[in-house]
């Protein structure tokens, strides 16, 4: 897509997560690591979007929220958010147990562990209706199902900023 076709906020939304993405998510992560690093891109695109969807964001940029805090806000804020459904919301739910598992916890629960690790592959694997068996993503293991869910976060918070430009509300002034 290029930069011509979208306006310069989405541009920047999308270029800059999309960096983020391809220098921190890479193959051969241990798990730890990648729920760690996981839980870190989608808190850093959840707060952008944010940030970048209230008024007046300088107030929103002093705010202390917590992972949870953020998440239902930019839930709130989420035009799309029926689109994403429950399945997205739940992972980051359960990512976010896993990850408070690993920090808080010397020795975490391994049963309370795998049954997050279970509920984030199979609410992805019943979300997408696209065959991966030919593609590196495998949605039957942790970083595949990881990947896929930031990148439909991603995908569906660029929508939602780009629906919030000036240029996208003038379309309906055409009507």
């Amino acid at each position: 897509m290029s930069s011509e076709k979208i306006s310069p906020e989405t541009f920047e939304f999308m270029a800059r997560h999309e960096a983020l993405f391809s220098k921190h998510f890479r193959d051969g992560l241990d798990e730890q690591t990648l729920i760690l690093k996981a839980h870190l891109l989608l808190e850093e695109l959840l707060r952008d979007f944010c940030i970048r969807s209230v008024p007046y964001p300088n107030h929103l940029r002093k705010a202390r929220l917590s992972f949870n805090q953020t998440v239902q806000l930019a839930r709130s804020l989420c035009i799309l958010s029926d689109f994403v459904s429950d399945w997205a919301w739940s992972v980051i739910e359960h990512l976010n147990k896993m990850r408070n598992l690993l920090a808080h916890e010397l020795e975490p629960d391994q049963a309370k562990f795998e049954e997050c690790r279970q509920k984030i592959i199979t609410a992805v694997k019943n979300s997408s209706n696209v065959d991966y068996s030919d593609s590196r993503l495998n949605l039957n293991e942790l970083q595949g199902s990881l990947c896929y869910t930031v990148g439909a976060m991603s995908a569906v918070l660029e929508f939602g900023i780009a629906m919030n430009t000036d240029e996208f509300k003038a379309l309906g002034d055409d009507t």
